[in-house]
């Protein structure tokens, strides 16, 4: 199957799948950015599918030597299994931190922490640079969801 083949199935299966979300979302409440109701989660769910889709379709042809460096990199990662372990065991330690520190420590510790376990998993990132991006990813956390969502998940919690 050519690649311009497989990439207007794939654009266009996403494209289906976001367009019937937002129609299926249509049925339920709406409501608002501070108020959500039960259809705007997976409204805004078919609007970044359709959007998603529309960049894959749109995404411009690669050259024959991406081509060779994709299929380099894809033999060395296919070879290297302790890799894709690594990877997928910080991503889910991540992932349970935040379940469990969002209930017992609140957003702060929750998002610094699973960021900066999660982001152990690549293994190109050291200590360093995972604590700096937890830093930032939790600032952005707290300005978008405590101060501009004014959602209600407690900055700390204790216990």
């Amino acid at each position: 199957m050519s690649s311009m083949r497989k990439k207007v199935l794939s654009s266009g299966f996403m494209l289906f799948i976001g367009v019937a979300t937002i129609i299926g979302s249509l049925s339920y409440r709406i409501g608002t950015l501070i108020h959500m109701g039960p259809g705007f989660y997976p409204l805004m769910l078919g609007i970044c599918l359709v959007i998603i889709a529309g960049l894959i379709f749109l995404e411009p042809p690669q050259s024959q030597d991406m081509k060779t460096q994709d299929i380099e990199i894809k033999t060395v990662k296919k070879n290297n299994y302790l890799l894709t372990l690594r990877g997928v065991f910080f991503i889910v330690t991540g992932t349970i931190l935040f379940a469990v520190l969002g209930e017992y420590g609140g957003l702060i510790p929750a998002t610094f922490c699973s960021v900066c376990v999660a982001a152990l998993g690549e293994r190109s990132n050291t200590l360093a640079i995972s604590i700096v991006l937890a830093l930032l990813v939790t600032g952005f956390a707290v300005a978008v969801f405590h101060f501009a969502l004014q959602m209600q998940f407690p900055l700390f919690r204790w216990g």
